[in-house]
C-alpha cells in the first residue's frame, strides 16, 4: 500500500507514525525543519517542501504514485480566521486537483470536525444538520462539499472523518486537558469559562486505530464520526485530573452566563463500527492518566 500523508508533523501525524504497519509504504509532504524537530521521524520518507508549494516536487509525487491520500494538513491552527480558512481551502483544492489528475489515487481521506454540526444536542450521527457558525466550520463544510463532488466525478473513494474532542500525546499546550495538567503542575488555579458544557473526549490512540482501519479496509465513501460515544462535562474532566494528580484544593466552578444553555452532545459511532468493526477502547480516566505520566 502506497500512502501519501500531508500534515504529518502535527498532533495526529506524530501519533500516526507510532503505529505504522510494516507493509505500509508511506511518503510524507513535510518541511525538513519540522521533520528534524521530532526524533520519531528519523526513518520516515518525506518530500522536503511545504504543503503550499508541493507542485515544485510534482515529479516525486507522480513517481511515488500514491494509492491512498491521508490529508491531515490544516495550516495555522489555532488561527481560525477567515483569511487562514480561505487559504487552507484553496491549497487543499489545488492539491486534490493535482493528485486526481496526475496519480492513480483511489482513496482520499480528509479530516473534518464535530464542530460542523449545527447546535447538536445529545447523540449525534452523521446525518445531523451541518451549518457554519464561524469561519473555520464554513471552510470545513465548503471543502467537504467540493471534495465530495470532485471525488464522485473522478471515481475516487472520498472519506471524511468527523473527529470529536481528541486529546493525548503531542496535543497543543493550550488545549483543555494539557492546560489543566500544566496549571496544576505549576500549582496555580485554572480559569475555565464553561465548566458545565459536556463534550465527547476521544483518546488519540483510539482515533489513530480508526484512521488505520479506514486506510486498510475497503470502506464505503462518506462521513464517519470518531468519538468515544459518551459525553462528560469539563467540570468532571477537571475533577478527574485533580484526583489523579492528588490536588486537594477544591475549585468552585460557576456558570458565567445562566441564560446560555449548556452544550451536551456526543458521537453516534454506529456507522464506523458497522463498516470496520471499530470501537474506542480507552476510557477518559485511563486516557487522562496517560496524559499526566
Amino acid at each position: 500500500m502506497r500512502l501519501l500523508v500531508t500534515g504529518i508533523t502535527g498532533f495526529l501525524g506524530k501519533n500516526l507514525i507510532n503505529n505504522l504497519p510494516s507493509d505500509c509504504d508511506l511518503l510524507a509532504i513535510a518541511n525538513s525543519k519540522s521533520i528534524k524537530k521530532y526524533q520519531g521521524f528519523n526513518n520516515i520518507k518525506y518530500i522536503n517542501c511545504n504543503f503550499e508549494n508541493f507542485t515544485e516536487f510534482s515529479d516525486d509525487i507522480i513517481k511515488f504514485n500514491p494509492e491512498i491520500i491521508l490529508n491531515l494538513a490544516w495550516k495555522g491552527i489555532p488561527n481560525f480566521s477567515l483569511k487562514n480558512s480561505k487559504y487552507n481551502i484553496e491549497k487543499t483544492m489545488d492539491f486534490f486537483d493535482f493528485i486526481s489528475e496526475k496519480t492513480l489515487c483511489s482513496k482520499f481521506i480528509s479530516i473534518g470536525s464535530c464542530a460542523e454540526y449545527f447546535n447538536p444536542d445529545g447523540e449525534t450521527d452523521e446525518n445531523y444538520p451541518k451549518n457554519p457558525k464561524n469561519d473555520f466550520t464554513w471552510a470545513k463544510i465548503t471543502l467537504d462539499k467540493y471534495l465530495t463532488k470532485k471525488c464522485n466525478e473522478k471515481n475516487i473513494n472520498y472519506i471524511n472523518l468527523k473527529l470529536f474532542y481528541v486529546y493525548g500525546k503531542y496535543q497543543r499546550d493550550d488545549s483543555l486537558i494539557p492546560y489543566l495538567i500544566k496549571t496544576y503542575k505549576n500549582k496555580t488555579k485554572p480559569e475555565i469559562k464553561n465548566p458545565f458544557n459536556s463534550h465527547d473526549f476521544i483518546y488519540i490512540d483510539d482515533v489513530i486505530s480508526a484512521i488505520w482501519g479506514i486506510i486498510n479496509n475497503d470502506t464505503s465513501e462518506g462521513s464517519y464520526n470518531i468519538g468515544s460515544g459518551k459525553s462528560i462535562s469539563i467540570y468532571e474532566v477537571n475533577e478527574i485530573i485533580r484526583s489523579e494528580m492528588k490536588i486537594s484544593d477544591k475549585i468552585k466552578l460557576e456558570k458565567q452566563n445562566s441564560q446560555i444553555p449548556n452544550i451536551d452532545f456526543y458521537a453516534n459511532n454506529k456507522k464506523i463500527k458497522d463498516e470496520i468493526n471499530w470501537i474506542p477502547k480507552t476510557n477518559i480516566i485511563e486516557g487522562i492518566k496517560n496524559c499526566i505520566t
